[in-house]
């Protein structure tokens, strides 16, 4: 990860990275509010009064705007970050044999 990261910081322009850094945050930014509609509003049935609007139209403004301005970037920040996205799930069909068993999780040390 460190030879990939030397490598980008010499041959990628810094204008480049941030567009894909913004990539990355606002496709997180998206699914965190997806992912708040997913849970309180559809599980949880969460739609009464004010959760209404705090579990569905707050978050899918939210999605709507930050998809906005995420299909806004530059073409060459799309395209280097879908082949980046596609990469990883290459690499994740890779380790999971095929999605055909669960990603390694992460471990925390106990003395956290």
């Amino acid at each position: 990860m460190a030879g990939v990261s030397i490598l980008g910081a010499l041959l990628m322009r810094f204008q480049l990275a941030v567009e894909l850094l913004n990539f990355g945050a606002f496709a997180g930014f998206i699914l965190v509010n997806l992912s708040v509609i997913r849970h309180f509003y559809l599980r949880l049935g969460q739609r009464q009064g004010a959760a209404f609007f705090s579990n569905l139209v707050f978050p899918l403004a939210g999605a709507l705007v930050c998809s906005y301005v995420w299909m806004s970037l530059t073409e060459k920040a799309k395209l280097v970050g879908f082949a980046w996205l596609g990469l990883g799930l290459v690499y994740l069909a890779l380790m999971t044999r095929g999605f055909q068993t669960r990603p390694k999780q992460l471990e925390l040390p106990s003395e956290l």
